[in-house]
């Protein structure tokens, strides 16, 4: 299992670092756990990276788990009435 904890702060500014770090985390195990609690700061470009990663471990079979968002991530997810399409795991 491959566990991922993002920075505090993940907008358009980041987005390319961001999604570096998630395609290489793909390279690895078939099981990969992106920790979101630490998410300050977030915008739509973090939604749609989160979008490609869920669909991108879909295509390679692989497990996603995005755990323990934080109250920021869920507020803008809600806003842009995609609760039914992030699936997000409590934390543990």
């Amino acid at each position: 299992m491959n566990v991922l904890q993002l920075d505090n702060e993940q907008t358009i500014y980041q987005a390319a670092a961001t999604h570096a770090q998630l395609s290489a985390a793909l390279q690895g195990d078939a099981e990969l756990v992106v920790d979101l609690s630490a998410i300050e700061e977030c915008d739509t470009a973090f939604i749609q990276l989160l979008l490609w990663l869920q669909l991108s471990c879909r295509e390679r079979h692989h497990a996603l788990q995005l755990r323990a968002p934080s109250a920021s991530l869920l507020r803008l997810t809600s806003q842009l009435g995609l609760d039914d399409r992030l699936q997000y795991t409590p934390a543990e």
